[in-house]
């Protein structure tokens, strides 16, 4: 009882309701404005709220149906939805911030979503529905490749072993696999192979993570590119070219590698040279893969 009289004496004394009289719009927007002087939201219920003001009033439980397909499998899986969301932006649209390196951190997730132009990138605003049933598409990608499977949900060998190389600590090439999401099931799984075999590579050789984040992010772009492409032949084309690209996955493996060795061995020869002489592995090309790491003869038949 004096437990219950102590908490009536707190709840009279040290707290204030206050009640306000407003349209659904209004409301949306000073629940919001309220939250970023208070106990803030995470970006999730932040972009929740935006689109609840996109959309009219008897339009709210549909909406809330539909995103409840997007934070319940995550819940479920135990996933982190700011980290997936995090994701989702740098696989489907393209990136720009001060600092030039393409990356969106989680606590500039709405920001980003508030952003006139982004907004219209997203469409959102016209297309909230569509918008959301995006979100819901890569959720299931996202989860799926997080359970070995491909991107038609079927068990893949080549997910599987890529689940096995990464483990639970690395997980920045769930941007590149969101990006291809859409591929053919033989281009897909191709691809798979190539970004285990950059992965092997990058994880034994220690390669730095400071620039992979901003690469994945660029490459992402160029995956997009891809996939919006018509004819299977040509996309193959394309993919094939991307991986010799310039800034592709073996230069900037390269470059990463070359920096690990000047910083172990403190000298200041060249980075071809130090990379030679402190990591002998050879930088790998993912593009050379198309022509020399055959799987089998069905994989050669398919890709040479």
């Amino acid at each position: 009882m004096s437990a219950l009289r102590k908490y009536w004496g707190y709840l009279a004394n040290s707290v204030v309701f206050i009640q306000i009289s407003t349209d659904v719009s209004s409301a949306l927007k000073i629940f919001e404005t309220i939250n970023e002087r208070g106990v803030g939201l995470n970006p999730m219920d932040l972009l929740k709220n935006l689109l609840f003001t996109q959309i009219r009033h008897d339009q709210f439980s549909h909406l809330k149906d539909e995103w409840k397909r997007i934070t319940k499998p995550l819940e479920k899986a135990e996933e982190n939805p700011l980290r997936f969301l995090r994701y989702f932006l740098m696989a489907n649209f393209p990136i720009k911030n001060q600092r030039g390196d393409a990356v969106v951190r989680e606590d500039e997730i709405y920001d980003w979503f508030s952003d006139k132009g982004n907004a219209a990138l997203c469409e959102y605003g016209t297309k909230p529905f569509e918008f959301v049933r995006k979100i819901t598409r890569s959720v299931d990608h996202y989860l799926a490749f997080g359970n070995g499977q491909d991107n038609n949900g079927d068990p893949s060998l080549a997910m599987h072993s890529l689940k096995l190389l990464t483990g639970g600590a690395f997980s920045l090439h769930y941007v590149l696999l969101l990006a291809v999401a859409s591929f053919p099931k033989l281009l897909f799984d191709h691809f798979v192979r190539q970004l285990e075999s950059f992965l092997f590579y990058y994880i034994f050789t220690k390669a730095t993570t400071r620039d992979l984040e901003r690469n994945f992010s660029a490459w992402a772009d160029k995956l997009r590119e891809i996939t919006a492409l018509a004819d299977t032949a040509i996309q193959r084309t394309a993919f094939n070219t991307l991986c010799r690209w310039p800034g592709g996955c073996s230069s900037a493996l390269a470059r990463s590698r070359a920096r690990n060795s000047s910083e172990r061995c403190g000298t200041s020869a060249s980075p071809s040279s130090r990379a030679r002489k402190y990591n002998p592995v050879p930088t790998v090309n993912m593009g050379s893969f198309f022509r020399r790491r055959k799987s089998s003869k069905t994989d050669s038949a398919n890709w040479r």
